[in-house]
């Protein structure tokens, strides 16, 4: 009798260790995610007013990658609907020569996307289109508009829109008269002041369905593989600061980007940020103030991982944090 007791102790104190380890694997698992639907938990602090500063880098280049499981990508889908990118940017000349580079971008040269960037000064708004229902086409079609309005070295509020309403534009822009009727179309907003647009051939952005580019990146494109826009890739240097980046899933008017440039988006009010009422898909306020990542304050679940080399693999990029803030 003794010995069984003995027996029913040990197999009793086996079951215990074993239920703890499996809850220690389960929540391993939830917590981290898989191999194939990473997921990045950020914890969400606020330490004030704050923003990205890509001058401040000891690489090639740097940029917040912000990673997306399944879930968040797919509902971050953006092929078909109109878009709205907002940023604040103060460029930091580094030479005389006119300043080139990523700001955010979700994009790929194949299969689709959209980017705000600038090229020798001048803010810059892209969607690229793929028609998946010819087999011969392998590579998507972009369609662009450029503000009539280069920045300087103050900060600049810069809002490319995709246009799903017939609207009439200023007469005082390069602005085909005929763009405002086309459905949909491409419109520019610099410091809340529509400043050009263009056509789009009525043709939506084509979401970037691959791994490789369910991401978004601040300061660099989406796509780590090395796409070229205008002579910008992964590779090349953002010489600013960056901070408010938003993305919507729906059209931002005149009014509602004047309204809210100058705020931070809050769950009530004006600029409410309440998902997916507000259509927001994105947003990098930035206000950590410290440590190697930011939160997502749509309330996704996503969060931006702060890196030093373009393809991602080495090298976490530690500083970078500036409170020169654009309000």
């Amino acid at each position: 009798m003794k010995k069984l007791l003995q027996i029913d102790a040990k197999k009793t104190h086996f079951f215990f260790i074993g239920s703890i380890l499996i809850l220690c694997v389960g929540f391993f698992i939830i917590s981290c995610g898989s191999e194939i639907s990473p997921q990045l938990k950020i914890q969400d602090k606020d330490r004030g007013p704050y923003a990205i500063d890509f001058t401040d880098c000891r690489g090639t280049s740097c940029q917040v990658l912000v990673l997306m499981n399944d879930e968040i990508a797919a509902y971050n889908r953006i092929d078909d609907r109109p878009l709205t990118v907002e940023a604040w940017v103060k460029l930091k000349p580094t030479s005389t020569s006119p300043e080139t580079g990523a700001i955010m971008g979700r994009i790929s040269t194949i299969t689709g996307g959209a980017a705000l960037y600038i090229k020798d000064d001048v803010p810059k708004f892209r969607i690229i289109n793929r028609d998946w229902s010819d087999p011969a086409i392998t590579t998507g079609t972009p369609y662009t508009v450029s503000s009539n309005v280069s920045l300087t070295d103050v900060w600049t509020h810069i809002a490319g829109v995709l246009s799903n309403t017939v609207h009439s534009h200023p007469s005082t822009t390069s602005c085909a008269l005929n763009v405002g009727n086309q459905t949909p179309h491409l419109d520019m907003h610099v410091d809340g002041v529509f400043t050009g647009c263009a056509t789009t051939g009525s043709q939506f952005a084509t979401s970037p369905d691959s791994e490789l580019f369910t991401s978004m990146g601040v300061g660099v494109w989406g796509d780590v593989s090395g796409a070229d826009i205008e002579g910008i890739t992964s590779k090349t240097p953002f010489n600013g600061i960056v901070d408010e980046v938003r993305m919507w899933g729906v059209e931002r008017t005149s009014t509602e980007i004047n309204a809210c440039m100058k705020r931070e988006l809050s769950s009530d009010g004006d600029c409410d940020s309440t998902i997916p009422a507000s259509g927001l898909v994105g947003y990098m306020r930035f206000n950590e103030g410290q440590g190697l990542s930011t939160g997502d304050r749509a309330g996704l679940g996503s969060g931006g991982k702060f890196f030093l080399n373009p393809d991602c693999s080495s090298h976490e990029w530690e500083a970078g944090w500036s409170t020169d803030t654009p309000f």
